[in-house]
């Protein structure tokens, strides 16, 4: 039953996320409808959950309506692949059958044990606060605007790093906090489509 997560936990160790070059601090946040916005970027994550520690790498393609996202090890070999439709989201290894459920928080808790916030991360992400009936706490810096610090769904984010884009600062480092859960984001690269 374990198999692909004992795979997924030796590519996801807070270890090997490294830091990307950020940007001078004038630089404004990009500005788009996030709603309505086509992106894809590559990076590195990392989970840490109690006194499990995983690390790896991570693609990820997102639309309006759907989402895949590829996990690898850190040598680059595709380990596991998640994706979000209409219908739900499906996680794909290549040692078990696919698992389906409603939503990747459901499907990531029933699988590993964490919910990994799908939801509201496709807008954190991007540095904005989901459009959730839970209002976030939102902290920016002074001279840029960007975002520093945000508190939502019980989520503690805080935005260490901005890349400089050609659609303005976008998150380049990124640490997720939720309870005993530990989620650090590094984005190498944006593609975005606003």
């Amino acid at each position: 039953m374990l198999h692909w997560g004992a795979a997924l936990a030796v590519i996801l160790s807070l270890a090997a996320c490294a830091t990307a070059p950020g940007v001078a601090p004038e630089r404004a946040p990009a500005q788009f409808a996030p709603d309505r916005v086509r992106f894809e970027l590559d990076g590195r994550i990392g989970v840490q959950h109690g006194d499990e520690g995983m690390s790896g790498l991570l693609r990820w393609l997102h639309a309006p309506a759907t989402d895949e996202i590829w996990f690898s090890s850190p040598l680059g070999s595709s380990v596991a692949m998640l994706v979000r439709d209409e219908d739900g989201v499906e996680l794909v290894t290549g040692r078990d059958p696919p698992r389906r459920a409603a939503t990747a928080e459901e499907l990531t808790r029933a699988a590993l044990g964490w919910d990994l916030p799908l939801a509201g991360l496709e807008h954190w992400i991007l540095g904005r606060p989901a459009p959730d009936p839970d209002p976030a706490r939102i902290e920016r810096d002074a001279g840029s605007g960007r975002l520093t610090r945000l508190v939502q769904d019980g989520w503690n984010i805080e935005f260490r790093r901005y890349l400089d884009t050609e659609w303005g600062a976008l998150p380049a480092l990124m640490y997720l906090e939720y309870g005993s859960l530990q989620i650090r984001l590094a984005v190498d690269r944006w593609e975005l489509q606003p």
